[in-house]
Order: structure tokens, then sequence, then C-alpha cells
């Protein structure tokens, strides 16, 4: 469209998704059919030398693929200033042809799907595990999973696609924190997901956030309880923050809200 503009055949306030100059249009729709965009052009970049690199420190070679876009949820911290609360997938053929090609041109040891939550559709996964088998592209893979999705038929299913690791978003073992950020499952349900992930052979990653406010040392306590309860194989740990725009943002500012302790407690913790 942009080109159409500079060969004089239409306007460039014509054209949505525009900020230029004086010139600013409404937002641009989001792109439904995302199987007609190009795979990224790996070739652009040194991703001999990046995998030489990652093997070095990692002991392996991996490299991203993406097989959606956008997140449903509503986690109250989460910022989605760019697909909002959509969810989109590409076409299981069109990942698993892409996947193909990784193998053929690279040899990754393994993947990382970097979807917001990968595998939300028990037929797209289905379909996924056929397309994988028919082109012969199953390459090891983690990804990025939801709590209270998982369940025993995604899971053997993600199995047989490659999968072997699953980072779930367990932020808290208080659930009075999980309310507060809007998570919508429980201590029991990361119980679940932890055990059933590792029933079938997955290792388990967690991500957990200190510091939401409101948030005690009793809360922490919970939260350190449930990770030796569950004792998931790898675990990112961050402090909240209120992302700009987002619902905890917006709470923050109007009523003040801050972490109950300074920085060094958490790091401490």
């Amino acid at each position: 469209e942009i080109m159409e503009h500079t060969e004089g055949k239409r306007p460039l306030n014509s054209i949505d998704g525009i900020a230029y100059g004086n010139v600013k249009t409404k937002r641009r729709a989001l792109l439904e059919d995302l199987d007609i965009l190009e795979p990224p052009d790996r070739n652009a970049v040194d991703t001999e030398s990046y995998l030489r690199t990652w093997k070095k420190y990692h002991g392996e070679t991996s490299l991203h693929i993406s097989a959606s876009r956008g997140c449903p949820f509503h986690c109250s911290w989460c910022s989605k200033p760019v697909f909002g609360s959509s969810y989109r997938q590409r076409s299981p053929g069109c990942v698993a042809e892409e996947m193909s090609s990784l193998k053929k041109d690279y040899n990754p040891d393994t993947l990382w799907f970097n979807d917001d939550v990968f595998g939300l559709n028990i037929e797209w996964l289905d379909d996924f595990r056929k397309e994988t088998a028919r082109k012969n592209s199953v390459i090891p893979y983690e990804c990025l999973c939801r709590i209270d999705v998982i369940d025993t038929e995604r899971i053997k299913l993600m199995k047989e696609t490659g999968c072997y690791k699953i980072w779930y978003g367990m932020e808290s073992g208080s659930e009075k924190v999980l309310a507060s950020m809007n998570k919508h499952f429980t201590a029991s349900q990361v119980r679940n997901a932890a055990g059933i992930t590792s029933e079938y052979g997955i290792k388990t990653g967690f991500f957990v956030m200190l510091g939401y406010p409101g948030e005690t040392v009793n809360d922490i306590e919970m939260t350190r309880k449930l990770l030796t309860e569950t004792l998931p194989d790898s675990c990112g740990i961050s402090v909240a923050h209120p992302m700009k725009n987002t619902p905890f943002f917006i709470e923050t500012e109007k009523n003040n809200l801050k972490a109950r302790y300074p920085g060094i407690f958490y790091r401490i913790t």
C-alpha cells in the first residue's frame, strides 16, 4: 500500500496504521492469515555463528520459531501493546514445513517456540502431530503453556511432536496473590500440571514473580513451599514491575501501590 502511495496511486492518509509527519491514521487490523507471511530470512544474519556460540555456552544448538501470535488471557501485569488479547495460529502444516526447512538447513539440537501460549487448541495440536510425522520434521523443543490449560491429552500430543520442556507462569504459591494477578488458577492446579508434565517425561520450568503489592512474607513462604513440593527442573524469578497501560500499572497509579519490602529483600529471599 505504501508502494502504491509512492507511485502516486493513493494518498498516505488512506492507509491504516500510518504515523508519519502530520499523518496519523487508524490502527491497522491484525493479520488473520499468518500463513501468508514468509518465514524469517535467517540467512540475513550470521546464524551459523549464533549456533556455534550457543553450543559453546549451552552445550547444544537452538533456534526460535513461532506458531501463533497473541494471548487471549488477561494476567493483570502483562503488557500487550502489539497483539492485544488476540490469538491467531499458523496452520500446523505451515509450522511443520518451517521445521523441516530448519532441520535441513541448520539441524538444530532444539527449538524454542516463542509463542505466548503454545498448543492452546487441541485440534491444532493433533494436526500438528500428524504434519510433523508426515514431514519427518520433529525437533526437540521447549515452549510456554498455561497451568489451567495443560491436561493429559495435550501433554501426550506435545510429547509426540518433540516437546521436552514446558515453562509455566506459576508466579506464586499464594491463592491471594494469584487472584490479585488475575491468573485464574490455584496452587492445586500448579501441582497437577507439574505432576502430569513429569509423568510423561517432560521437564518443567516455572516462572515466579515476587513483590506483587500486598504480598507478605507468609505468601512468599507459600511460594517456596509449592516449589519444594513440585520441584521444577528450572525456575525463573522476577520482581513485579508495573508496565505502562497494563491493569497492574493503572491500579498502581490509582492507589499508589508499592511492594511491601525494598528490592534487596527480594534478592536475598
